[in-house]
């Protein structure tokens, strides 16, 4: 099987219709509403649980360390899995891998529950559940992160994974209040039965949804067949630019902005301006607020600029703002208030500028995935992409641990923010690039 052929073409189209009109017209689609809906589902259930479990451990064990080391083991299995499975996310029936990992999902967790209604649950416990979904997790990703372009349009693309943004967003804003008032209500094994009954409830859903495999069905498997396949997303990548340039720029935004925000925010409002814990939990929800206005604006910013230039424009912007939290967290700008109110909210109100661009970022990065891509290599060639930025994360989050133990608050934002300036120029220079070197082609 040859390397398909890549579609590079770069395609501008401006319109004035608003955001919240072209997400609506898409969930006239029955098969993105049901995806939409049973992502939501599921991840709302899952979100319920993992809130739950960190509560857990911490009242179980009361050691940070503890807790730290069943997140670590859950990001373990997807990093060595996941380029792996990306392979077989583009061998099998997505729909199937789909249904039957939600299923999987929900028989593992429903097991769980009952071991907790018969016992205490162990931390062992809860170590082989965080791995087994992990696993499972490392398939599904892939599988499901196909869906979306195999239900809609190429011209939809962004506007649907606005909508499906927008409602993982609410999901995520919603989860950790409710799941707070039932652990604390009821405990461990309700939640768990609810998050067994969510997946039940995605894998109905996802069995109404109209998705087929764009790959012929493997009959027999062979080593040969997977080195092959798993070689050829690579080679998809080296070959493309524009992929390769969206997948470094992955890359370089998980290892630069996600720390920033993780690790450098909660930094300066617990440490510099030594905020309550209210004030901390104001930040933490306006971080959320600012990744829904992302959402919400992301399809109508998308209809008016090329969407590659969109994605250059607003990783320039985050790296000015991050530069701006550089200058709100120096010495300089906090004495010149008695009190932190201002600095506080001065930086909440930067920080929800940040999250909005981030927003459009990762729909955009996801957009223009499965615009050039064909569906056929997608789940690999997005499984690497998803792998690579997971491994930046903490290597980002080391590096600014790293230089706030040494330097001045201020040094690792404006590190990040000039570097992050930096790459978003370049990859506004490689687009530009890219399109006078196919008009001089297409002239020829």
């Amino acid at each position: 099987m040859g390397t398909p052929r890549i579609h590079t073409m770069i395609k501008f189209s401006y319109t004035n219709e608003g955001v919240m009109v072209l997400e609506w017209k898409l969930m006239k689609n029955k098969n993105l509403a049901l995806l939409v809906i049973g992502q939501f589902v599921s991840h709302f259930g899952s979100g319920m649980q993992s809130f739950a479990l960190s509560l857990y451990i911490l009242h179980l064990t009361g050691s940070g360390t503890m807790f730290a080391s069943v997140l670590a083991i859950g990001m373990v299995p997807r990093l060595i899995a996941g380029p792996i499975c990306g392979v077989f996310a583009d061998w099998f029936d997505r729909k199937k891998i789909i249904i039957y990992l939600d299923l999987l999902s929900a028989v593992i967790i429903g097991g769980l529950y009952v071991l907790s209604r018969i016992t205490e649950l162990s931390i062992f416990h809860i170590y082989l559940t965080v791995i087994s979904m992990s696993l499972i997790s490392a398939l599904f990703s892939p599988a499901i992160g196909t869906a979306i372009p195999s239900v809609v349009k190429k011209e939809e693309l962004v506007g649907a994974n606005a909508l499906n943004r927008l409602a993982l967003t609410l999901c995520y804003m919603l989860y950790p209040v409710v799941a707070g008032l039932i652990f604390g209500l009821y405990g461990i094994s309700v939640l768990l039965l609810i998050n067994a009954v969510s997946f039940v409830l995605s894998a109905i859903s996802e069995m109404f949804i109209e998705l087929e495999s764009p790959n012929k069905k493997k009959t027999k498997l062979s080593y040969k067949d997977f080195t092959r396949d798993f070689s050829e997303g690579i080679k998809v990548v080296q070959r493309h630019k524009l992929i390769r340039n969206i997948m470094g720029l992955a890359l370089a935004a998980n290892a630069l902005i996600s720390p920033a925000i993780s690790v450098g925010l909660i930094y300066v409002a617990n440490q510099l301006l030594e905020v309550t814990d209210w004030q901390l939990g104001i930040l933490q929800t306006a971080l959320v607020s600012g990744s829904l206005v992302g959402s919400l604006f992301t399809g109508v910013l998308s209809k008016r600029y090329p969407l590659e230039k969109l994605l250059a424009y607003a990783v320039m912007a985050i790296g000015a703002l991050i530069v701006v939290i550089a200058f709100i967290a120096s010495d300089f700008y906090i004495q010149q208030f008695a009190f932190n109110t201002v600095p506080f909210i001065t930086m909440v109100a930067v920080a929800i500028m940040i999250t909005s661009i981030a927003i459009v970022t990762n729909i955009g990065v996801s957009s223009l995935m499965q615009r050039e891509v064909p569906l056929e290599m997608l789940g690999r060639v997005s499984s690497l992409k998803e792998t690579l930025s997971m491994a930046a994360v903490p290597m980002g989050q080391l590096f600014f641990g790293m230089v706030f133990d040494y330097t001045l608050a201020s040094i690792p934002f404006i590190l990040s923010g000039t570097m992050t300036l930096l790459i978003g120029f370049l990859f506004f220079k490689s687009i530009s690039d890219f399109q006078v070197n196919e008009i001089s082609t297409m002239s020829k």
